[in-house]
């Protein structure tokens, strides 16, 4: 079994796969993340391990993962320099995070020798493509649903902070087709978030509080935004397809106007394929 550590903004998530199948999904704060580790190791046997991290210096374990190498683990760390199954296209690749390379590679693993767009919903909403040469031709960046919500409470006086909360973390087949795509349910979800997908709708505007309105507009305008960088993309590639990943996955995947594929927890898949390749 290997062992997939991915240390983002907001979580830390940890995955044990067996192959190509992931088999146990951990997430939570970083500050927790050994613990949990370390009570993996000591339940299972693993041959390998990789550690993916925006929040540390890029090609270097944190100290205190660093056991992970005395339990006597090959430890892989994601970087751009590491032999990809992918070829890197992109200008300034010592700039490219580790999440956005893991994402390419989990696209190309799905698609082989077809043309696929990786959309991440997460701390920010990225947009990744890759050709079907297998080629990662570059993509694009910007705020995601909470850093958007943030901003709308952090540069005005009176507007309020709202929480989404709709991180989730389920074990599930690794290519769910979306609503677009008969095929399994989505992970269940909250209450709350149920509300807050059936209220972010356009057919429920105009909004009569000020809190729906923030929601309506953010979620709506992000809806938009996803649709229309789907579209920019065809102008230019007659088919690719389409992955929708991320922690606000559950917000946009039965929105959307184009055909997607959902799944759950892309970057882990990505850098397992990583470990695999360098094994």
């Amino acid at each position: 079994m290997n062992l997939v550590i991915d240390i983002g903004n907001t979580l830390t998530k940890v995955a044990t796969f067996e192959g190509d199948q992931v088999r146990d999904v951990w997430a939570g704060p970083y500050a927790q993340a050994p613990q949990a580790i370390g009570a993996l190791i000591k339940a299972k046997t693993f041959e390998a391990a990789i550690v993916s991290t925006v929040q540390h210096k890029q090609g270097e374990v944190p100290d205190d993962l660093l056991f992970l190498q005395r339990e006597g683990l090959k430890v892989i760390t994601a970087r751009h320099d590491l032999p990809l199954p992918i070829t890197i296209r992109y200008d300034t690749p010592e700039t490219l995070g580790v999440d956005r390379i893991a994402s390419a590679v989990a696209g190309n693993f799905f698609f082989p020798d077809e043309a696929v767009l990786i959309i991440n919903t997460g701390t920010c909403l990225t947009t990744d493509l890759v050709s079907a040469k297998g080629e990662y031709l570059g993509g694009t960046i910007s705020p995601g649903l909470q850093m958007r919500l943030n901003a709308l409470h952090h540069y005005t006086g009176n507007l309020p902070l709202i929480d989404h909360s709709t991180h989730f973390f389920n074990r599930e087949d690794p290519l769910r087709p979306s609503a677009h795509h008969p095929g399994p349910k989505p992970p269940s979800v909250s209450t709350k978030t149920n509300e807050l997908i059936s209220k972010a709708s356009s057919s429920n505007l105009p909004a009569t509080s000020t809190h729906d309105a923030m929601l309506f507009g953010v979620t709506l305008g992000m809806i938009a935004e996803i649709d229309g960088l789907i579209a920019a993309y065809q102008k230019n590639i007659s088919f690719f397809n389409v992955i929708l990943s991320g922690g606000d996955i559950n917000f946009f995947d039965k929105k959307l106007k184009n055909r997607i594929f959902a799944v759950e927890n892309i970057v882990l898949h990505g850098l397992n394929q990583m470990m695999i390749h360098n094994a």
